[in-house]
């Protein structure tokens, strides 16, 4: 958790499970944030895990969903790396989805919505429809940084991720 008047986070008591992530799970971890730090949290920024989404909803927080994870979902369905005509279509598929995250101009956001719709809904590639569909269904939550700007919100969970990341080796050792 990380105070909104700071920039550095403080780490809860891990609870590590065995399995996948899952509703039940998240629950579990979310019961036992002790009820003085719960009463304080505000938001939640994640990887759009539905357990994650659904529990944070359930206490009433924002929902920040990763910028970053999108980007990189999009990007592997449409690799600007590949051919030429990919290429530039996985270009346009990030530049019209970094006007949607970054812009407040409601005239370009739609105007990019529009195209980005319209790609999604001509790919011969299903997932990349599926990508896109999900990330303009959830559009308000993929911008929450910019409707909620005193929450000093980040765009991505890539910190809390690092974080993980470490506690796993560690543990691994």
């Amino acid at each position: 958790v990380r105070p909104i008047d700071r920039a550095l986070a403080v780490p809860l008591v891990p609870r590590i499970e065995l399995g996948t992530e899952s509703y039940d799970g998240w629950k579990r971890s979310f019961d036992a944030i002790p009820s003085g730090v719960e009463k304080q949290i505000k938001a939640l920024v994640s990887d759009s895990h539905r357990g994650l989404v659904f529990n944070a909803r359930r206490r009433k927080w924002k929902v920040q969903r990763c910028n970053f994870h999108l980007l990189k979902s999009l990007s592997v369905r449409r690799s600007i790396k590949s051919t030429r005509g990919n290429k530039e279509v996985g270009r346009k598929i990030i530049a019209l989805t970094t006007v949607i995250l970054t812009t407040r101009d409601r005239q370009k956001i739609t105007e990019a919505i529009n195209e980005l719709e319209e790609i999604g809904w001509v790919s011969k590639r299903g997932s990349l429809g599926a990508v896109i569909s999900s990330f303009l269904r959830y559009l308000d939550e993929y911008r929450t940084y910019l409707a909620y700007p005193k929450l000093k919100l980040p765009r991505t969970n890539n910190a809390a991720e690092s974080f993980i990341s470490g506690l796993e080796k560690l543990c691994a050792h």
